[in-house]
């Protein structure tokens, strides 16, 4: 699965809609997690565990250059 990532683009990143959340059993969480969609529509977003029990957090690295740096 992992190799139909190579090569893709991230073409956005927001919030998990509704419809998302309630597809995932998350419509209770506090603040939905962020989704990334890629240029081929499939969209990437974290979860406590593998087992979907919930919504998680992206953490990124990047080569940090006088302080500038991303989280998600």
């Amino acid at each position: 699965m992992a190799h139909k990532l190579v090569g893709r683009t991230i073409v956005a990143v927001r919030k998990m809609n509704k419809k998302e959340l309630q597809q995932e059993g998350w419509e209770r969480c506090g603040d939905p997690p962020k989704v990334l969609v890629l240029d081929d529509g499939s969209r990437i977003y974290p979860s406590q565990d593998e087992e979907g029990n919930g919504p998680g957090i992206l953490f990124g690295m990047t080569n940090c250059v006088n302080d500038d740096c991303f989280f998600v």
